[in-house]
């Protein structure tokens, strides 16, 4: 199975895809509800930072090649916080520590998604083998779209219906799997149009395995041995 994972208000959305062509949709609180699905899965792509910044190496440059990427979108690609910072009780004591360690205070976009970052970090460090890398959305649609910016933001619905347009290029099942998870979980106060696209593209990137790249192709590594990198699809097909 071929995982894509994304952050939601009601906590994780995944998924899944299989050589069969079958998909598993699944609504998570926490990131670890993943794991015993990961035991028999071929990869999991998450839509969060995994390789983090420390002082002895503050730059992400995965960060800044994924802006490059996308260009006039590149404020999607918000700076990772430094580790220690994730466990601070408050945006202002965790932005005291980033700019101990890393130089420059937090941003509040990053703050936001720190809990996430955090569950992500601490199932990779009690799990080091599992099959979990990081995928940024908006570079995986481009990817997908032979590497060209996306003419609308993910929000709109031109943008949303350009990007399902994208991945019924490489899944012609993709309206239909969009259609019954918005169906199954009609609340969006929970889980957002665009969350499930995002999930989506995480999972048919994933299934593309044999045809991965990273941003930067030889990602540096973080303290703890874990790949600073943004996985992408080779394969795409022309409109």
């Amino acid at each position: 199975m071929y995982y894509g994972v994304d952050g939601c208000r009601a906590g994780w959305i995944a998924i899944g895809l299989d050589k069969a062509g079958r998909c598993e949709v699944l609504l998570l609180t926490e990131f670890s509800e993943l794991g015993g699905r990961l035991g028999s899965a071929s990869l999991a792509l998450v839509d969060i930072p995994i390789g983090l910044p420390s002082r002895q190496q503050p730059d992400r440059g995965c960060d800044r090649a994924a802006r490059r990427w996308l260009g006039s979108a590149a404020s999607s690609v918000f700076p990772a916080p430094a580790r220690q910072s994730l466990y601070a009780d408050s945006y202002l004591g965790a932005c005291d520590i980033n700019e101990q360690l890393l130089g420059k205070r937090l941003s509040k976009q990053s703050w936001h998604i720190s809990s996430k970052i955090r569950q992500v970090d601490e199932f990779l460090a009690q799990y080091p083998l599992a099959p979990v890398r990081e995928m940024h959305p908006e570079v995986a649609f481009s990817a997908l779209n032979g590497g060209r910016e996306l003419s609308f933001k993910k929000k709109t619905e031109q943008g949303q219906a350009l990007r399902l347009e994208i991945l019924t290029r490489c899944l012609p099942d993709a309206p239909q799997i969009v259609a019954t998870t918005r169906a199954r979980y009609p609340k969006r106060a929970s889980l957002a149009d665009d969350d499930i696209l995002d999930a989506l593209v995480g999972a048919v990137t994933a299934s593309h395995q044999a045809d991965l790249a990273t941003l930067p192709p030889q990602p540096l590594r973080d303290e703890r041995g874990l790949p600073m990198e943004v996985v992408y699809s080779r394969r795409c097909l022309e409109p």
